[in-house]
């Protein structure tokens, strides 16, 4: 799944169903792809933890596609959160 533009506190909740989409399909790996986000707030970093959670559970392999330097400041910390 591609993801573009800023994830902000008002946005996180389109990211949320988009995943929430992706696992009716029960993927063996879900991957997200947020190569072309300029911005991912704390609330769209809290539904990646769930995804990556909820990854755990079921078994699939769970993957995140970052370019950004921000972005991906941000991100480190999700291998840190339980």
């Amino acid at each position: 799944m591609v993801v573009l533009g800023e994830v902000d506190w008002w946005s996180q909740h389109e990211l949320a169903e988009l995943i929430t989409d992706a696992w009716t399909e029960h993927p063996v790996r879900l991957v997200i792809d947020l190569q072309g986000v300029t911005f991912l707030s704390l609330s769209a970093l809290r539904v990646l933890v769930s995804a990556r959670n909820r990854a755990r559970t079921r078994d699939t392999v769970f993957e995140v596609v970052c370019a950004d330097s921000t972005v991906r400041r941000t991100l480190r910390h999700l291998d840190d959160i339980p």
